[in-house]
């Protein structure tokens, strides 16, 4: 009987040890009679496995969306008409008239000073399909919605919307993005984003 209690208290002492750090590899212990005993233990690798298609990453037309977003406002900042035309899907009747530019040069310099300090990180929903494209941000004290027009994937500046919070403090609401409700008509436009679109 004491030499079973020897022996277990032995392989304890063995296995504490394992488990107090013993990596892969050869190590030396003894046995209970002071005996070296040569143990070989193999390498043990934690590396969390990949899943091929699943990311964590914001999708890649969400980023593009807001280099666009980045750009448009510093072309409404220098006032350059030129480059707003090539990153918009429209521009606004002020600022296709040459008549009416000073008008549409200081709706730029309002845009860019209210703008301007928004980070992409603000922006923390986006919903999109091969037509359009919507950044939604939920920040105090009211959202905001970017929204896009995807030609061949690119984006091309549509709207900014403002979003009042709902009753539940909520404000992506104000953009029904509901694959079942979205385009009640069926044209491939959803319906907030049509709204947009100028006749």
């Amino acid at each position: 009987m004491k030499k079973y209690i020897a022996v277990t208290i032995a392989v304890l002492v063995v296995v504490g040890g394992l488990l107090a750090g013993l990596g892969g590899g050869a190590h030396n212990v003894s046995d209970i009679f002071g005996r070296p005993l040569a143990l070989s233990f193999p390498e043990i690798s934690l590396a969390i496995p990949e899943f091929p298609g699943l990311s964590l990453e914001r999708p890649v037309v969400a980023k593009e969306a807001w280099q666009v977003f980045e750009a448009y406002l510093v072309a409404a900042h220098r006032h350059d008409l030129v480059a707003l035309k090539n990153l918009s899907y429209q521009l606004s009747p002020t600022c296709s008239t040459p008549s009416s530019l000073a008008e549409c040069f200081a709706l730029m310099d309002g845009l860019y000073s209210v703008m301007s300090d928004l980070k992409e990180s603000d922006f923390t929903q986006y919903y999109f399909d091969e037509r359009q494209a919507i950044l939604v941000s939920e920040k105090a004290p009211m959202g905001m919605a970017l929204i896009f027009t995807l030609n061949s994937g690119t984006p091309k500046m549509l709207g900014i919307q403002w979003c009042l919070p709902n009753k539940d403090g909520k404000v992506n609401d104000c953009i029904n993005t509901d694959r079942a409700t979205r385009d009640k008509d069926k044209n491939s436009w959803w319906d907030d984003v049509e709204t947009h679109f100028r006749k």
